[in-house]
């Protein structure tokens, strides 16, 4: 095992010792590239040569865990997309992992017809059982493969429920896009909005399943956690009832602690999502987004397009996310040097003294063979983590976003308390940005911000003052229609349904009753309100309107129940962001919980400001 500095490089232990999604994403492929537990004995079988098959989402989300090495380990000596153009290869065992989609099981069904392969073996990636038009494509292509000949070449066929997209060991999205736009669209359609509820339900299904854990659910009442709840355990009923060793996995120990799921509304927090962060993973994502596949980088740009997410080898990311990125870029210069004084030895090899030093260095040599190739992931990983750490710098140092990060600070940190003091201190910073192109959105983000978090007691002259540096007012005025909205609809106290639409909004909670609900529970100098909610529940307090539903007793505790969680898996419907992840995680690694942080789709600032200035336009009409 390769010690580097004080790093252990055998990553999938390294990052810590708790759950490691990426981990136990790894540990399923292992038992399905190795064929585990079934045919042990047929040796021929087992070491056979494979070719591995995926759709585009699928290799999105296994992406990082795809690599040549890693797949020549199994005998897996091909990778296919399902849709490439394949001649019949016999003696082959073809391992197919592919989401359930009518065009996926057609070309399924022409392989196998065609007896492209000798063997297949079939793994879908999600299945909601109470989905007629995925019980329907299932069933279809069962009773067409069955009037096959050769329908006994296939191996076996499983639902692995691996639906999420990991951008850290602790971080997935289900990567919806525009998941706000879409929950507060007037027009979403009943389908769209089931189809929606299915792949959140099937996306923390399949986290459930790959910790192997059994939750206790906290969400907002009437909120439509209970459709995603009842879905959730409708996958559980039907895996324990199709596998016996999954319902052994999932038993719980007497007197063990649980692990927490948290469903929470976006608009809990909307002026989190306009901050722009300067923790190592905001600013990457933020200044560029961020990829696994590696699909949306242009080689040809001097610039890096987007970052390359390598959740498994990068060290620097898995261990530096939420910090500050300037104390990571002088950390990645200190790794750099380790690494280069690590390689030394290399070179003296070939010109040694005698032929005791040479037989030495060839000792050394020999021992190291193995770890060559970890050395190399380090060296392209400080190479990359380097680079884009320059660039960053460089945007940090032009746009001067130290001095917009700080202003964020204070105004999330006062909300509704603004004073007059931060209020001039923000005038003097817009002037100093008037005539800077380059920093138009930022500053148009900030006054966003101002905005919400000073909409009770914005005057006239504010907003006189916030005018030339607003680029549009769409954002504005579905924020403030949104504040009006929601007012109404506390005081109404309307009794929801599980498919919740009045005033045009599907998301139950809104940006004024949950600045009253919640922001009573905010310390002075914790930014987050979602980070000071989720504590209060973590530790079993008593929020107005919540509730608790246990999956083992399948019933809503009363007073909140007495659990006690080591695991916690915060998931926001409707967008988060890696800033967002970094003040949670600073508030509550302070007390040793286990901090997973998931949403629908991870957001960067501006794209979060143009679903405000969509939802402007697209509601202008059905709010006036």
């Amino acid at each position: 095992m390769l010690q580097y500095g004080n790093l252990n490089m055998d990553n999938f232990e390294r990052i810590d010792e708790s759950i490691n999604l990426v981990t136990k994403m790894n540990d399923i492929l292992k038992d399905i590239f190795s064929l585990k537990d079934d045919y042990s004995d047929n040796e021929e079988l087992k070491y056979c040569f494979k070719v591995l098959l995926f759709d585009d989402k699928v290799f999105s989300i296994l992406s990082p865990l795809l690599k040549i090495y890693y797949l020549r380990q199994y005998n897996i000596s091909l990778t296919l997309n399902i849709k490439d153009a394949r001649e019949k290869m016999p003696d082959i065992m073809a391992i197919y992992i592919i989401s359930l989609t009518e065009e996926n099981l057609n070309y399924l069904y022409e392989d196998i017809k065609n007896q492209c392969f000798d063997n297949f073996c079939i793994n879908i990636i999600s299945h909601d059982n109470q989905d007629n038009q995925s019980n329907n494509l299932l069933t279809n292509f069962y009773q067409k493969i069955s009037n096959l000949e050769n329908n006994d070449c296939i191996y076996k066929i499983s639902i692995i429920p691996i639906d999420l997209c990991l951008y850290h060991p602790k971080i997935f999205s289900l990567n919806i896009k525009r998941p706000y736009l879409l929950l507060n669209s007037p027009n979403i359609s009943d389908d769209i909005y089931q189809k929606y509820l299915s792949k959140i339900s099937n996306g923390l299904f399949s986290c459930l399943y790959l910790m192997k854990t059994y939750p206790v659910v906290k969400y907002y009442k009437g909120f439509f956690g209970d459709d995603i709840i009842k879905k959730i355990q409708n996958n559980f009923n039907y895996l324990f009832k199709t596998s016996q060793d999954a319902k052994d996995e999932f038993k719980l120990k007497k007197n063990a602690k649980r692990t927490l799921l948290l469903l929470l509304d976006r608009d809990i927090d909307l002026p989190i999502m306009l901050h722009h962060a300067v923790s190592f993973g905001a600013m990457i994502n933020d200044c560029y987004g961020i990829s696994v596949d590696g699909s949306s980088n242009n080689d040809n740009k001097k610039e890096i397009s987007k970052f390359v997410i390598d959740p498994v080898n990068d060290y620097v990311w898995n261990n530096k996310l939420h910090e500050i990125f300037v104390d990571v870029g002088n950390y990645v210069y200190e790794e750099f040097k380790k690494y280069y004084k690590d390689m030394e030895f290399l070179d003296k090899v070939n010109k040694p003294k005698d032929m005791e030093q040479l037989e030495n260095e060839s000792k050394q040599l020999a021992k190291s063979i193995e770890t060559l190739r970890d050395k190399k992931i380090i060296g392209n990983i400080l190479s990359q983590e380097s680079k884009i750490y320059e660039q960053l710098n460089n945007i940090q140092k032009n746009k001067k976003l130290d001095d917009i990060f700080q202003m964020e600070c204070n105004l999330l940190k006062r909300r509704e308390k603004i004073s007059g003091n931060i209020k001039n201190d923000l005038i003097k910073l817009l002037n100093n940005y008037n005539n800077n192109d380059d920093t138009k959105e930022d500053i148009y983000r900030l006054c966003l911000l101002f905005y919400l978090c000073n909409s009770k007691n914005l005057t006239n002259e504010d907003i006189k003052r916030l005018e030339p540096y607003i680029m549009n007012k769409n954002a504005i005025n579905y924020i403030k229609k949104k504040i009006d909205e929601t007012s109404i609809r506390e005081s109404n106290n309307m009794n929801m349904g599980g498919q919740y639409r009045q005033n045009n909004s599907m998301i139950m909670s809104g940006l004024y009753s949950a600045f009253s609900a919640v922001s009573n529970l905010m310390s002075y100098e914790q930014p987050s309100i979602s980070a000071d909610l989720i504590d209060k529940l973590i530790k079993n307090q008593n929020i107005p309107n919540w509730v608790t539903y246990d999956f083992l007793s399948r019933n809503i505790e009363k007073d909140g129940g007495n659990f006690s969680y080591d695991n916690v898996i915060c998931f926001f419907l409707g967008g988060g962001s890696f800033g967002e992840y970094e003040y949670i995680y600073d508030l509550l690694n302070q007390n040793n919980y286990n901090i997973y942080y998931g949403s629908d789709y991870i957001y960067r600032p501006i794209e979060f400001v143009q679903d405000l200035e969509e939802l402007g336009k697209v509601n202008e009409n059905s709010f006036n």
